[in-house]
Protein backbone atom coordinates (compact mmCIF):
# COMPACT_ATOMS: atom_id res chain seq x y z
CA UNK A 1 0.00 0.00 0.00
CA UNK A 2 1.75 3.17 -1.29
CA UNK A 3 2.07 6.13 1.27
CA UNK A 4 -1.05 8.26 -0.72
CA UNK A 5 -3.26 5.19 0.50
CA UNK A 6 -1.71 5.38 4.07
CA UNK A 7 -2.54 8.68 3.96
CA UNK A 8 -6.05 8.46 2.78
CA UNK A 9 -7.20 5.51 5.29
CA UNK A 10 -5.88 7.86 8.61
CA UNK A 11 -8.03 10.86 6.83
CA UNK A 12 -11.10 8.39 7.06
CA UNK A 13 -10.29 7.39 10.66
CA UNK A 14 -10.94 11.37 10.97
CA UNK A 15 -13.73 11.38 9.33
CA UNK A 16 -15.33 7.99 10.44
CA UNK A 17 -14.81 9.50 14.61
CA UNK A 18 -16.20 12.91 13.08
CA UNK A 19 -19.45 10.67 11.63
CA UNK A 20 -20.07 8.92 14.68
CA UNK A 21 -19.64 11.91 17.40
CA UNK A 22 -21.99 14.26 14.97
CA UNK A 23 -24.63 12.55 13.07
CA UNK A 24 -28.04 13.64 14.12
CA UNK A 25 -31.34 12.09 13.69
CA UNK A 26 -34.18 13.98 14.93
CA UNK A 27 -32.09 16.14 17.30
CA UNK A 28 -30.33 12.75 18.56
CA UNK A 29 -26.71 12.01 17.87
CA UNK A 30 -27.78 8.29 17.21
CA UNK A 31 -24.25 7.11 16.53
CA UNK A 32 -22.87 8.48 19.77
CA UNK A 33 -25.71 7.50 22.16
CA UNK A 34 -25.99 3.64 20.03
CA UNK A 35 -22.28 3.31 20.96
CA UNK A 36 -22.63 3.87 24.40
CA UNK A 37 -26.14 1.81 25.20
CA UNK A 38 -24.38 -0.84 23.57
CA UNK A 39 -21.49 -1.05 25.40
CA UNK A 40 -23.55 -0.45 28.24
CA UNK A 41 -25.09 -3.61 27.72
CA UNK A 42 -21.95 -5.30 27.07
CA UNK A 43 -22.78 -5.77 23.29
CA UNK A 44 -19.76 -4.37 21.36
CA UNK A 45 -20.94 -3.66 17.92
CA UNK A 46 -22.43 -0.17 16.18
CA UNK A 47 -24.91 -0.53 13.54
CA UNK A 48 -24.50 2.40 10.73
CA UNK A 49 -27.25 3.17 8.20
CA UNK A 50 -25.69 3.63 4.58
CA UNK A 51 -27.81 6.21 3.73
CA UNK A 52 -26.78 8.66 6.95
CA UNK A 53 -22.72 7.61 5.56
CA UNK A 54 -23.69 8.93 2.17
CA UNK A 55 -25.09 11.79 3.75
CA UNK A 56 -22.12 12.59 5.57
CA UNK A 57 -19.46 11.95 2.67
CA UNK A 58 -20.20 10.56 -0.51
CA UNK A 59 -16.50 10.09 -1.60
CA UNK A 60 -16.19 8.47 1.84
CA UNK A 61 -18.87 6.26 1.17
CA UNK A 62 -17.34 5.57 -2.52
CA UNK A 63 -14.10 4.73 -1.39
CA UNK A 64 -15.65 1.86 1.58
CA UNK A 65 -17.37 0.67 -1.41
CA UNK A 66 -14.43 -0.17 -3.41
CA UNK A 67 -12.45 -1.18 -0.71
CA UNK A 68 -14.07 -2.51 2.21
CA UNK A 69 -11.78 -4.79 3.76
CA UNK A 70 -9.46 -1.78 4.16
CA UNK A 71 -11.98 0.47 5.48
CA UNK A 72 -14.29 -1.69 7.90
CA UNK A 73 -11.27 -2.11 9.72
CA UNK A 74 -10.66 2.01 9.74
CA UNK A 75 -14.34 1.95 10.77
CA UNK A 76 -13.69 -0.55 13.56
CA UNK A 77 -10.81 1.12 15.05
CA UNK A 78 -12.27 4.64 14.72
CA UNK A 79 -15.12 3.08 17.18
CA UNK A 80 -12.84 1.89 19.18
CA UNK A 81 -10.54 5.20 19.76
CA UNK A 82 -14.26 6.65 20.69
CA UNK A 83 -15.17 4.47 22.92
CA UNK A 84 -11.66 4.22 25.05
CA UNK A 85 -11.28 7.70 25.01
CA UNK A 86 -14.96 9.17 25.72
CA UNK A 87 -16.71 6.22 27.33
CA UNK A 88 -13.95 4.01 28.33
CA UNK A 89 -13.32 4.49 31.96
CA UNK A 90 -17.16 5.67 33.08
CA UNK A 91 -18.30 2.25 31.60
CA UNK A 92 -16.01 -0.08 33.14
CA UNK A 93 -13.11 0.97 35.03
CA UNK A 94 -11.74 -2.53 36.04
CA UNK A 95 -11.38 -3.71 32.81
CA UNK A 96 -7.85 -3.58 31.76
CA UNK A 97 -8.38 -3.96 27.80
CA UNK A 98 -10.90 -2.44 25.90
CA UNK A 99 -13.06 -4.51 23.85
CA UNK A 100 -13.10 -4.66 20.15
CA UNK A 101 -15.67 -3.53 18.08
CA UNK A 102 -17.77 -4.77 15.11
CA UNK A 103 -19.14 -2.43 12.60
CA UNK A 104 -22.10 -3.52 10.63
CA UNK A 105 -23.53 -1.82 7.98
CA UNK A 106 -27.12 -1.51 7.08
CA UNK A 107 -28.37 -0.33 3.62
CA UNK A 108 -32.16 -0.16 2.07
CA UNK A 109 -30.74 -0.06 -1.42
CA UNK A 110 -32.56 -2.38 -4.05
CA UNK A 111 -30.00 -5.45 -4.22
CA UNK A 112 -28.28 -6.66 -6.74
CA UNK A 113 -29.42 -10.25 -7.76
CA UNK A 114 -26.80 -12.86 -7.60
CA UNK A 115 -26.79 -13.97 -11.04
CA UNK A 116 -25.97 -10.39 -11.93
CA UNK A 117 -22.83 -10.10 -10.30
CA UNK A 118 -20.02 -10.17 -12.63
CA UNK A 119 -15.90 -10.09 -11.79
CA UNK A 120 -15.76 -6.63 -11.79
CA UNK A 121 -17.53 -6.94 -8.01
CA UNK A 122 -15.15 -9.01 -6.54
CA UNK A 123 -13.81 -7.57 -3.88
CA UNK A 124 -16.11 -4.64 -3.61
CA UNK A 125 -19.17 -3.81 -1.36
CA UNK A 126 -22.74 -4.92 -2.84
CA UNK A 127 -25.85 -5.31 -1.48
CA UNK A 128 -27.57 -8.79 -1.63
CA UNK A 129 -31.28 -10.14 -1.10
CA UNK A 130 -30.98 -13.29 1.10
CA UNK A 131 -29.26 -14.38 4.40
CA UNK A 132 -25.25 -14.74 4.90
CA UNK A 133 -25.02 -18.47 6.24
CA UNK A 134 -21.13 -18.18 5.49
CA UNK A 135 -18.56 -16.34 3.83
CA UNK A 136 -15.05 -16.88 2.70
CA UNK A 137 -12.65 -15.31 0.20
CA UNK A 138 -12.85 -15.84 -3.53
CA UNK A 139 -10.34 -17.92 -4.80
CA UNK A 140 -9.45 -17.51 -8.64
CA UNK A 141 -9.98 -20.47 -10.98
CA UNK A 142 -8.26 -20.78 -14.46
CA UNK A 143 -10.86 -20.73 -17.59
CA UNK A 144 -8.25 -21.96 -20.15
CA UNK A 145 -5.06 -23.87 -19.00
CA UNK A 146 -2.38 -23.62 -22.39
CA UNK A 147 0.22 -26.88 -22.50
CA UNK A 148 3.12 -26.42 -24.07
CA UNK A 149 5.35 -30.21 -25.26
CA UNK A 150 8.63 -29.32 -23.94
CA UNK A 151 10.15 -31.32 -26.96
CA UNK A 152 8.84 -29.74 -30.01
CA UNK A 153 6.77 -26.73 -28.66
CA UNK A 154 3.20 -27.37 -29.92
CA UNK A 155 0.60 -25.96 -27.64
CA UNK A 156 -2.94 -27.13 -26.55
CA UNK A 157 -5.11 -24.72 -25.53
CA UNK A 158 -7.95 -26.36 -22.90
CA UNK A 159 -11.16 -25.16 -21.99
CA UNK A 160 -11.79 -25.91 -19.01
CA UNK A 161 -15.40 -26.05 -16.98
CA UNK A 162 -16.66 -24.40 -14.14
CA UNK A 163 -16.91 -26.18 -10.83
CA UNK A 164 -14.95 -28.40 -9.14
CA UNK A 165 -13.29 -29.52 -12.30
CA UNK A 166 -9.34 -28.81 -12.90
CA UNK A 167 -6.91 -28.73 -15.55
CA UNK A 168 -5.33 -32.19 -16.65
CA UNK A 169 -2.10 -31.87 -18.54
CA UNK A 170 -1.87 -34.19 -21.50
CA UNK A 171 0.42 -37.26 -21.15
CA UNK A 172 1.99 -37.00 -24.69
CA UNK A 173 2.04 -34.66 -26.79
CA UNK A 174 -0.59 -34.06 -29.71
CA UNK A 175 1.68 -33.97 -32.74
Amino acid sequence: MGNQDQQSLAESENKFMHFIRETQVNNMFVYREQLQSNSQRGKYFLKVDMDHLHAFDDMLVKCFRNNPSDYIKVFESAVETIYRTDYYDEMNPDMEVSPKFQVQIHSDENPKMLRDLQSDLIGKLVCLPGIIVSTSKSTIRARKAVFQCSNCGHEKVMDIPFGLTRAIAPSICDR
